[in-house]
């Protein structure tokens, strides 16, 4: 004590050293709902929260809400079929299913469905969004929802990708009900999604499948599949519009339901300059006229190209475009089957459109992720054609699934056959038989597949004798598995 005496104060110095907290990310597993809450609201940034197989039932709360940057929430098995959160019905008030109010969260491989508002809401000005392998269904309102937020911050960067998007009664539960539908967002993705039935009970139509904007930036929607949707892709809505992005290789159906059908535009611009949109399909058995529109005099310098339709893309309220090599009488035999949405060109019919494209700055692949062109030039339209195209992407994809196709004996022509096949994920699943020169004999199947095994029966009646190539695609993946086959 007396040391301390004869020293001034003002040379008596405090050093403290702050040593900083590191925290560590970890995997968190969860088999309750319970469980996945208090992971959500205690985890760290950036841990990963895996959900064991199960339903998970939205109870006592408005949403499962994600409040920690990077982090990551997915089904363990990667079976999106069977991890399901599910909320307490499309008339309940208030709840959702995730809120994200964070940074960089990743959610994928699992369901959201049955929910009052959004299956996905995030906060205002939320960036990094990633959704992957989701099934998101049956919400009373958009079924992913980014709203309008602080007019200096959008929300950037977001991706969603290999999702379906659905109303599983066939149509929604009011008009207020879309797909994705974005306020000021920059520079998103979305691809190699499915969207289906996203229709209107009422006589006011739907939002559309993919919307984007309130002063979004930058969009790039491709290679999607849109089924029986009142409207397909929208960038901007009246004056609230949206700049750049690129809308391309998509596939948009909708059949005609009844008299009072309520289809809409499959493609619209509305205050959207320097937007490009080339190569996508759009086939309508409604009545509604336009395929592809641009709207109102903000929509300038925008290029529109080899974009292959059975109705009009048509300009108005004073908008100006650059349109080159579009078609706009495509037929339905020209496609392989447009009742199921698949509009991939099945025949030489089609000569009108193959190889009669334009070359496009950044177009280098179709729907399936084929490298374009595959002739002397581009084809019109979401699907680049080629006869013996199936083989090359054999070579490329083939070895590293040939467990999935099993076809293990001869086959006797005017016979019926069977094949089985694994699929090991949820997807778009395309077989068909093809001869040895790469070129369609029959289309054996084709739909949405869940995870499982299976056998399909199919007629081999009028079929020669020889070699043949049995092929299972996934088109959304760019896989392919083939095995040869006999048939005597």
């Amino acid at each position: 004590m007396l040391f301390y005496r004869h020293i001034p104060v003002y040379q008596i110095v405090l050093i403290i050293h702050f040593i900083p907290l590191v925290v560590s990310s970890r995997v968190i597993i969860v088999r309750t709902f319970d469980e996945l809450i208090n992971a959500a609201k205690t985890g760290n940034p950036k841990d990963t929260i895996l959900l064991a197989d199960g339903t998970y039932t939205i109870e006592n709360t408005w949403a499962i809400p994600i409040e920690k940057d990077g982090m990551v929430i997915k089904g363990q098995s990667k079976d999106r079929s069977k991890v399901i959160i599910n909320g307490r019905g499309m008339k309940a008030s208030s709840h959702h299913g995730f809120w994200v109010n964070a940074s960089n969260v990743t959610i994928c491989d699992l369901t959201i469905q049955n929910v009052g508002n959004h299956c996905i809401q995030t906060d205002s000005n939320t960036d990094g969004l990633y959704v992957q392998n989701c099934v998101l269904k049956d919400a009373g309102e958009q079924l992913l929802k980014v709203p309008k937020g602080d007019s200096n911050s959008p929300s950037e960067h977001g991706v969603v990708e290999n999702c379906l998007f659905e109303y599983s009664a066939g149509v929604g539960p009011q008009y207020y009900i879309g797909g994705i539908d974005c306020h000021f967002s920059k520079d998103w993705i979305v691809r190699d999604n499915v969207f289906k039935y996203i229709r209107s009970p009422e006589e006011q139509i739907a939002e559309h499948a993919i919307h984007f904007w309130s002063n979004s930036e930058n969009t790039i929607v491709e290679r999607n599949l849109i089924i029986d949707c009142d409207r397909g892709i929208g960038f901007g809505l009246g004056s609230s519009g949206h700049s750049g992005g690129i809308i391309r290789n998509n596939m948009i159906y909708h059949k005609k339901f009844d008299d009072s059908d309520r289809g809409d535009v499959g493609i619209a611009l509305e205050s959207s300059p320097d937007t490009r949109v080339y190569n996508n399909t759009v086939f309508f058995e409604h009545d509604y006229t336009n395929a592809i529109e641009y709207r109102f005099s903000e929509t300038n310098n925008v290029y529109i190209a080899n974009n292959l339709t059975n109705k009009r893309i048509l300009s108005r309220n004073g908008a100006t475009a650059t349109l080159e090599s579009n078609y706009e009488n495509a037929a339905a035999h020209w496609f392989e089957d447009v009742v199921s949405g698949d509009l991939h060109i099945n025949a030489k019919e089609a000569a009108l459109i193959i190889d009669k494209g334009v070359s496009v700055d950044g177009l280098e692949n179709d729907y399936d992720g084929n490298s374009r062109p595959n002739g002397s030039g581009m084809d019109i339209g979401a699907d680049e054609y080629c006869e013996t195209a199936i083989l090359h992407k054999a070579e490329h994809y083939g070895s590293h699934y040939k467990t999935i196709l099993i076809q293990d004996h001869p086959i006797e022509v005017n016979r019926t056959a069977y094949t089985s096949f694994f699929i090991p994920f949820n997807d778009y699943i395309c077989i068909s038989l093809y001869d040895i020169t790469g070129r369609q004999i029959k289309k054996l199947y084709g739909q949405y597949t869940g995870k499982g095994f299976y056998t399909i029966s199919w007629s081999a009646v009028h079929i020669t004798r020889q070699l043949y190539i049995l092929a299972l695609t996934r088109p959304s993946k760019n896989m392919l598995t083939t095995q040869i086959i006999h048939v005597y």
